[in-house]
């Protein structure tokens, strides 16, 4: 068969959007999936940019969190039927681990990972679907494939909030705005945000935030400064940015027995740079992947609490847009623009 897909042909530059085939036939493990909306994280902004380092699979498909209906299942696939609709996501499940997928484009193969989710239709690794209610109804279903799973298997397994505890939350994207609405449902005290991009301060305050900073490196020390003011410090420091110099000055706004979690990735050649004594005297600084998330039990519980009003998803801004789009959805992520982005495939 034929699909649509947006494909990472040269690192910093625009996907190209074209049709690729999916002829071979489904490995054991392989389930083929009709993708019905993909989000955009700042985890494939930093995939198009080569943050990590120069990309060896160029070209390649994109994408790890989406939502979509089964057509047909390899060998010995157990957890999913043809016909379900399923979570997509980068977190393993149950099933199998099954060999990467490699399609067909203009002549030559087509590199993928175990989830893709830029493209009308994917073959997707058992492992890395999850099988959801058909009922659920929500424009935020996507965001249990990576961002939901992330924030609160984060604040689940890393890290200890106790109930009133101060909060800083750097950066107001998809992650920091759910890690604000987590962090009140956790029972934090203060909720104070940040983000280099001033039109963040609606959306930071419609998710739950008490205050908002912009903050840049002309006024940073200035802003700090404001923040601290008085004695003030804070318990949790939740960092989405991978903003070394950020992660340095808020690494000083911890209380003493404070925790810096780092949950962006940083670029490369960027390092931190802080006085480790604090860490000896009791501050704590926690990398995470993915908030050690399990999909297979914490999907189904998001899933019942979203249906529950449990989780107040209505203080997200988002945006629709179709798959020849998506490059103007990819330049408002990497512009800060404060709308969670999402692709509609069918």
């Amino acid at each position: 068969m034929k699909t649509q897909a947006a494909i990472l042909v040269t690192s910093k530059q625009d996907l190209v959007i074209d049709e690729i085939e999916i002829n071979n036939p489904l490995q054991e493990g392989q389930v083929l999936v009709e993708i019905n909306t993909s989000g955009i994280c700042g985890a494939q902004i930093n995939e198009i940019d080569a943050v990590k380092g120069v990309d060896k699979f160029l070209p390649h498909l994109l994408g790890h969190e989406g939502v979509g209906i089964v057509l047909e299942i390899g060998k010995n696939v157990k957890h999913i039927k043809i016909g379900d609709r399923v979570v997509m996501h980068w977190r393993p499940g149950n099933g199998i681990q099954a060999e990467t997928y490699k399609y067909f484009w203009r002549d030559k193969d087509l590199n993928s990972g175990w989830v893709t989710t830029f493209s009308q239709h994917a073959v997707v690794s058992e492992n890395r679907l999850t099988p959801i209610s058909k009922s659920l109804n929500s424009p935020h279903i996507p965001l249990l494939g990576c961002g939901l799973t992330t924030v609160f298997g984060s604040l689940e397994n890393e890290v200890t909030l106790r109930l009133g505890d101060s909060v800083l939350i750097l950066g107001v994207g998809a992650v920091g705005s759910l890690s604000i609405i987590a962090s009140k449902l956790k029972g934090a005290g203060e909720i104070v945000a940040i983000d280099k991009n001033s039109d963040k301060f609606e959306l930071a305050r419609s998710c739950g935030a008490d205050s908002f900073y912009a903050i840049n490196s002309y006024n940073s020390n200035e802003i700090i400064q404001e923040i601290v003011g008085g004695g003030r410090f804070f318990d949790l420091v939740i960092d989405t940015t991978g903003d070394a110099i950020l992660m340095s000055k808020s690494y000083e706004m911890l209380s003493k027995t404070g925790t810096l979690l780092i949950i962006g990735v940083m670029p490369k050649a960027q390092k931190l740079s802080i006085n480790t004594l604090d860490l000896n005297m009791g501050k704590k600084i926690i990398g995470t992947q993915g908030g050690r998330s399990l999909p297979q039990v914490d999907v189904p519980k998001l899933v019942m609490a979203i249906e529950n009003n449990l989780i107040p998803l209505g203080g997200l801004f988002y945006k629709e847009r179709n798959l020849g789009e998506i490059n103007t959805s990819i330049k408002e992520v990497r512009d800060g623009i404060p709308f969670k982005q999402y692709i509609k495939m069918t």
